[in-house]
């Protein structure tokens, strides 16, 4: 192959994962702002809901 092919098809994975990572991140981030106006201050409850939100996402996009 030639690397100008090359270059682009890892310019194009890089972008496509890039989307991925950050539509990770913000459904993360939104998720556990919800979280906190739903449980209040407490931190352990936070960080323990946090934690099951992380490993649910994780799971489905492995599963995806």
């Amino acid at each position: 192959m030639d690397m100008k092919v090359i270059a682009r098809e890892m310019v194009i994975f890089l972008g496509i994962f890039g989307i991925l990572v950050l539509i990770f991140a913000i459904v993360l981030l939104l998720g556990e702002h919800v979280i906190r106006l739903q449980l209040g201050q407490n931190q352990w409850i936070i960080d323990a809901a946090a934690l099951l939100l992380v490993a649910a996402t994780a799971g489905l996009t492995w599963w995806l």
